[in-house]
């Protein structure tokens, strides 16, 4: 993460506010997820499987 960081933001602000998008994507993503989960799930049902077709 810190190489791809130094290559594509050759400045410490840009390093900088990259790494607050990423803390803010991680953070939105955590959010939509307990989200789901407090809202959609039911611990009475089996747990989804993806099953792809042979």
């Amino acid at each position: 993460m810190r190489e791809i960081l130094r290559r594509y933001c050759d400045s410490e602000d840009l390093q900088d506010k990259a790494m607050a998008s990423l803390r803010r994507a991680l953070e939105l993503r955590h959010q939509h997820f307990d989200a789901i989960l407090g809202n959609f799930y039911d611990e009475s049902e089996p747990p989804l499987r993806l099953r792809l077709a042979a």
